[in-house]
């Protein structure tokens, strides 16, 4: 075989492998998204439900609710 012939053949087998990079721009997005995920995810997780704090609080003796009047069950 030609020498010409070989380095023209590879020449083509690297050419085929070629990657696609994401631009800085892309990259910048991505971390951004991520970002805004993870602080969403941690305010979230932090929160707490206000119901099993609520209910003690009314039925005290400082509220002065009834335990039907805070469930709404009669009975």
């Amino acid at each position: 075989m030609d020498e010409r012939n070989i380095s023209s053949k590879y020449a083509t087998v690297c050419t085929c492998h070629q990657y696609d990079y994401m631009t800085s721009a892309e990259s910048s997005k991505t971390v951004n998204w991520a970002v805004v995920f993870l602080c969403f995810y941690g305010f979230m997780s932090s929160l707490k439900p206000g119901e099993p704090f609520i209910t003690p609080y009314l039925l005290s003796s400082e509220k002065n609710f009834t335990r039907e009047q805070v469930s709404g069950v009669c009975c």
